[in-house]
């Protein structure tokens, strides 16, 4: 089902058993995707997408995105995520989510920050190029705060060695978001999500990775959170925190 109001979209799935984690729920990388694909259904409805975008030789990538959960749909059941662009600047669209159940209570929201990039040049492109009047700005406020500096995670932390893959690379040939996610979480054992569900979780992107290139992966523990990253080079591809239940 998909809802086109004004300033939001609405799109709502059931969670289907071959797309559960381990533990029957639904998973943070299915999250990520299901911000992609409605962001980006919103964006093609608004006249702002892939399509509308590509004349201009740009494309929208992901600079930051947090979650945070309050449960996890399971199998068989019904959510719907429901999309809204909170504000926008020269640099970024600033654009929010709310995740409901069946019944519609909230169970979760994603504040997640766009930039346009050239594709050519890579780098960013003003997005006051395009018709303001496209950027319609939602009548909710995300819960979610605007998102502040990932900390390192220190000489304390554990180091993974990682290799890009093929199928880590999406059509703009740099390492889809996605698949950071599922890097990051394979650092901890099933063992671990057995006891633990994620609360929050808030990733930052500071420089593409591309296929062949050889990541470090880091992580630190502390009492309230873990903090990851993957670095490349000796520099900061990616941050991203971890908070737990």
């Amino acid at each position: 089902m998909t809802d086109l109001l004004p300033d939001e979209f609405s799109r709502t799935y059931t969670l289907a058993a071959g797309e559960t984690d381990a533990q029957g729920r639904m998973p943070l990388p299915l999250i990520v995707t299901r911000v992609i694909e409605v962001a980006t259904a919103h964006a093609d409805a608004l006249g702002l997408g892939y399509a509308n975008l590509i004349e201009h030789r740009a494309g929208w990538v992901l600079s930051r995105l947090s979650v945070e959960m309050e449960r996890y749909p399971r199998i068989g059941e019904t959510y719907t995520f429901t999309t809204y662009i909170q504000a926008y600047t020269r640099l970024y669209s600033d654009r929010c989510f709310v995740i409901t159940d069946a019944d519609g209570c909230e169970i979760g929201h994603v504040r997640s920050m766009w930039v346009a990039i050239d594709i050519d040049k890579r780098t960013a492109v003003d997005l006051t190029r395009f018709n303001p009047d496209l950027f319609v700005i939602g009548r909710r406020q995300c819960p979610i705060p605007m998102p502040r500096k990932i900390p390192a995670a220190g000489p304390e932390a554990s180091a993974t060695p990682y290799t890009f893959k093929y199928c880590d690379i999406d059509f703009y040939r740099h390492v889809n978001t996605v698949m950071y996610v599922r890097l990051l979480l394979n650092q901890w054992s099933v063992d671990f999500f057995d006891s633990h569900r994620i609360r929050s979780f808030s990733i930052a992107f500071h420089s593409e990775c591309h296929y062949g290139q050889q990541a470090t992966v880091m992580r630190c523990d502390n009492d309230s959170r873990s903090l990851c990253e993957i670095m490349v080079d000796g520099h900061r591809a990616v941050a991203a925190s971890f908070s737990f239940f």
